[in-house]
């Protein structure tokens, strides 16, 4: 009995250690997460001092990646070609550069603005060389705009029959890449180039019908199609999300420098300036390209 006793006493003794150590590592874990968001906090509100210099590329990229349907398409000339799928499209045959840069640049700088940031334009470089706080170069460096039309099938069993109807869908992908650095650090900053990319498509909705005279079935089909308006109000949407986009950048590189190697989780912060609120993202953020 003595001996099974002390075998007890040795097992307890030992999950009462494992425990102590599970629960010595949680709060040193949440220590360490509690210190970073302090830190990430107080940084996302002190902003005076920072600046950015927006450059962007003085033209765009874009195609109809769709082939229409016309008769004799395999016997015609690529030149033929490219310009059939430019008249068939919606809003790349209308679309101008000079107006999404300008509609882009506003949007973005305007944004960027409301987190406390001074924007500088390609115009002020002087002053903006001159700045002596914190000073960031974002350049969009390209931009590709694609149209393409997806066949859509919605299909319904109605009275023990299978129905199907088909119908085209206009989707416009927009992708943008940056390139962001530091230019008034200690050390030299690495350029990183960073990607992000947003889809726009038709807006629709489409039932089944049925005659309860005739027993006849259709469809009705609502859309709202994409056109040159609202494709352009989609561009200074993005203006003011990758706005924010830089602003978490730059705000996680500052984190970076700023807080020791053990406090550091490995999470990426996210600040909103209308609630001042910081919270944390694995996918809602630009996508650095590797070189």
């Amino acid at each position: 009995m003595a001996c099974y006793c002390v075998i007890l006493i040795e097992k307890n003794v030992t999950d009462m250690m494992k425990s102590l150590l599970t629960f010595f590592m949680l709060v040193l874990l949440l220590a360490s997460c509690s210190a970073e968001r302090k830190m990430a906090n107080k940084l996302a509100r002190d902003t005076s001092r920072i600046a950015v210099l927006l450059i962007t590329t003085e033209e765009i990229y874009a195609d109809q990646m769709t082939d229409p349907e016309v008769d004799g398409w395999e016997n015609m000339d690529t030149y033929m070609q490219d310009s059939l799928r430019l008249v068939s499209s919606r809003v790349v045959k209308e679309l101008s550069g000079k107006q999404y840069l300008n509609i882009f640049r506003q949007s973005y700088s305007r944004e960027l603005g409301r987190y406390g940031i001074k924007v500088f334009g390609e115009s002020e470089l002087d002053a903006f060389h001159s700045w002596e706080g914190d000073a960031w170069l974002v350049s969009l460096a390209q931009v590709e705009v694609q149209e393409s039309v997806e066949k859509v099938r919605d299909d319904e069993v109605v009275n023990g029959i299978l129905y199907a109807y088909d119908f085209p869908v206009t989707n416009i992908n927009i992708a943008s890449w940056f390139e962001v650095a530091r230019v008034n650090a200690s050390s030299d900053a690495p350029m990183e180039v960073l990607f992000a990319s947003y889809d726009i498509s038709d807006d629709y909705q489409g039932y089944f019908t049925q005659n309860f005279v005739t027993g006849e079935v259709g469809y009705r089909l609502s859309t709202d199609t994409l056109n040159l308006e609202k494709f352009y109000t989609a561009v200074a949407f993005t203006g003011r999300l990758y706005a924010g986009y830089t602003f978490d950048h730059i705000l996680n590189a500052r984190l970076n420098n700023q807080i020791a190697a053990q406090e550091k989780t490995g999470r990426f912060y996210r600040y909103d300036p209308y609630r001042r609120f910081l919270f944390t993202t694995e996918k809602d953020k630009f996508v650095p390209i590797s070189e």
